[in-house]
């Protein structure tokens, strides 16, 4: 096995702990690179990309409530790794390729997430370049504690002192309203650091920098708590940050914030980027992204779920769905169609493996069983393989382990062949139904 480091370190410390990380590696003359395997909250490993192993797969176990921290630093020029959060039920519930913290380096990835059912958890890593190499992952993780409760229009003042670790702030979401969350400072030479996770746990804003003053966010309505994670963007300066909710308009109004100028109206509904954002096939976060609403860029909205909780856009000719809560809207918005949702994808049945004395197969995907997509919908396929012969995918000859993204235009099934050391052969078969 690997390296393994423990450090206790508040979650916005990850990437000063990274920092250390790398310098530790660069004067340790080698160090053993971990291939995979069990980790847990406060470890440190690192990790190797080949031909032959494309990505890696990490599992920890986490309890309901915990908010987690992952940092993954690419070690090796071409690196820009991805990080894919599988939940319990090996659905993909979290995705990140990047870092807002970073000054977008491509080296760095970040993603947080707050952990809503108890259970094993797995971490993709994978290589954007699809080229070989190392890098440096940390997980950090703590329960939520709210430290306050935000009531509409009911602002607060949170001191934040230097080297503690982050307010947690929480606020219900309202069933027919949108709600603005406000947050800023007077304090002088003070920067603070907030994220706003969605009652699903997913991170929808992130907001950091030294000159950062205040901001607002709209969020959509619905059920469920929302939580504002608040830090000291400085770790040796002391602040006071104003917080506030209030039901469809700002209730505070931090010092120094412009008011931006007055945009032309659109003649159409437009959903712009507070973030960049998942464009999926359906309204909810289980549902597969095949696209990206980047921050600032809009797309034309053409309907609304019953809550208008999601939005349906036009993504290049092809339905897609953002939610109401990672967009600002803008124009004749008041009257959108309503628009049926497509079935929810089911539970992947997992496959059959070998007993560990013989080969072990783990073949999965994207794919939600018993769904149905638009041709050109594309996904990608992760298999791990061993003490076997030959494996094949899709046809041909593939390396033992390694991934692969397909997109049908008509429906049917790719099939994982292996050839086992004693010349049986075995197949497993992940069917994908493209609508006519």
């Amino acid at each position: 096995m690997g390296s393994t480091k423990h450090f206790t370190r508040a979650p916005w410390r990850l990437a000063l702990a990274l920092c250390l990380g790398l310098a530790l590696l660069a004067g340790s003359g080698g160090m053993a690179l971990a291939q995979g395997g069990v980790i847990s909250y406060g470890s440190s490993v690192t990790g190797s990309l080949t031909a032959n192993a494309p990505f890696v797969i990490y599992s920890f176990g986490a309890n309901a409530g915990d908010l987690i921290s992952l940092v993954i630093a690419g070690l090796t020029p071409d690196m820009q790794p991805t990080a894919n959060l599988l939940g319990a039920d090996q659905r993909q519930i979290a995705i990140s390729a990047g870092d807002p913290f970073s000054g977008g380096s491509g080296r760095m990835v970040r993603l947080n997430h707050i952990i809503l059912q108890t259970g094993t958890y797995s971490i993709i890593v994978n290589n954007a370049n699809n080229t070989p190499g190392d890098f440096l992952l940390l997980l950090d993780g703590r329960p939520v504690s709210l430290s306050t409760t935000l009531a509409q229009n009911a602002p607060q003042m949170v001191n934040l002192p230097p080297n503690v670790v982050p307010v947690l702030a929480g606020f219900e979401a309202l069933p027919n309203a949108n709600q603005t969350l406000n947050i800023g400072t007077d304090t002088a030479g003070f920067a603070f650091l907030a994220r706003v996770y969605d009652p699903q746990g997913s991170l929808i804003a992130g907001m950091a920098g030294e000159a950062l003053r205040g901001v607002s966010l709209t969020v959509g309505p619905g059920s469920g708590q929302y939580v504002v994670e608040i830090g000291s963007a400085s770790t040796n300066v002391q602040g006071t940050v104003q917080i506030g909710i209030g039901a469809g308009g700002s209730v505070v109004a931090p010092a120094a914030t412009a008011t931006p100028a007055a945009t032309p109206t659109s003649s159409v509904c437009r959903a712009t980027g507070s973030l960049n954002v998942n464009v999926r096939t359906g309204p909810g976060t289980d549902y597969p992204a095949f696209g990206t609403l980047s921050t600032g860029t809009s797309l034309n909205v053409v309907g609304r779920n019953n809550d208008s909780s999601w939005y349906v856009v036009d993504y290049n000719g092809r339905q897609g769905w953002v939610s109401n809560s990672v967009v600002l809207l803008d124009g004749p918005c008041s009257a959108l169609p309503f628009v049926t949702a497509p079935p929810p994808p089911a539970t992947p049945t997992p496959l059959p493996t070998s007993t560990p004395s013989g080969p072990t197969v783990d073949f999965r995907s994207t794919v939600g069983d018993g769904m149905t997509y638009p041709a050109g919908t594309c996904f990608t396929f992760y298999w791990t393989v061993t003490n076997v012969r030959e494996v094949f995918f899709d046809g041909v000859g593939v390396a033992g382990s390694g991934q692969q993204e397909k997109c049908p235009t008509s429906s049917r099934s790719y099939v994982l062949r292996i050839v086992r050391n004693d010349g049986v052969v075995q197949e497993y078969a992940i069917p994908v139904g493209i609508t006519p």
